[in-house]
């Protein structure tokens, strides 16, 4: 888990992409690993409050286990605010999504998930496939920065060559330099002084 306390996957809301979301976890993780993990269906733009709550239930249970084995702090399991518990995940990944093109729907879960703290971030890795609609995947990173969604493309992190297996499988294959052969990986995060209110 790369020294995360939880994980949430999750996936649109269908039980046969959940259930197979769910077995890829259990093939891949011990046990004690595992249970720090839960698969939920969320379908963009809808509301974040069974991801929020899937978050809570397995810091509640660390909680209470006090294990002292974990590889994540403690002090990290809620971002300090006044109550000392501020919802919000320190960072959600997004692998492969931007084709969809429904952008606005997106960047509202993100918003309504990220936790409202400095370092929260959104990962976005991404390959074009069809240079066609290049325009229009980057266009998601136009609309991350406006309102109401106030996310700044920090950094970029990488542009790297995508394996072979992963390129598209057109007639007219891109040459190895195209964009469609490239994953491309961002890291967003709030604007100084932008509302956490959607």
């Amino acid at each position: 888990l790369n020294g995360a306390c939880a994980i949430v996957a999750s996936d649109f809301p269908d039980a046969a992409m959940l259930d197979n979301t769910a077995a890829n976890l259990d093939a891949n993780l011990p046990p004690r690993l595992r249970s720090r993990c839960r698969v939920v269906g969320h379908a963009w733009g809808r509301g974040s409050a069974e991801l929020l709550s899937a978050r809570r239930e397995i810091l509640v249970l660390l909680e209470a286990e006090r294990e002292p084995s974990l590889q994540c702090a403690k002090a990290d399991l809620w971002s300090a605010g006044g109550d000392g518990r501020v919802e919000g995940f320190e960072m959600i990944v997004l692998s492969d999504l931007l084709y969809e093109l429904e952008h606005h729907a997106l960047l509202t879960s993100c918003v309504a998930c990220l936790a409202p703290t400095p370092d929260a971030q959104v990962l976005v890795a991404f390959q074009p496939h069809d240079p066609v609609n290049l325009h229009r995947q980057r266009a998601f990173f136009e609309l991350a920065q406006g309102p109401p969604f106030h996310l700044a493309c920090v950094e970029r992190i990488s542009c790297t060559q995508a394996p072979r297996m992963f390129r598209p499988q057109r007639e007219t294959r891109p040459q190895d330099d195209s964009p469609a052969t490239l994953v491309h990986l961002y890291s967003l995060r709030r604007q100084r002084g932008a509302s956490q209110d959607m």
